[in-house]
């Protein structure tokens, strides 16, 4: 079982590059902006 600590973890060190896909992911959800 996963605990919410190892889910939190990737919150803290977050990659650049899961920004960019967030972001495409968005803009994907959101084709108005």
């Amino acid at each position: 079982m996963v605990s919410p600590v190892m889910k939190l973890k990737p919150l803290v060190f977050f990659p650049p590059f899961l920004l960019c896909v967030i972001a495409v992911v968005l803009s994907f959800n959101n084709p108005e902006a």
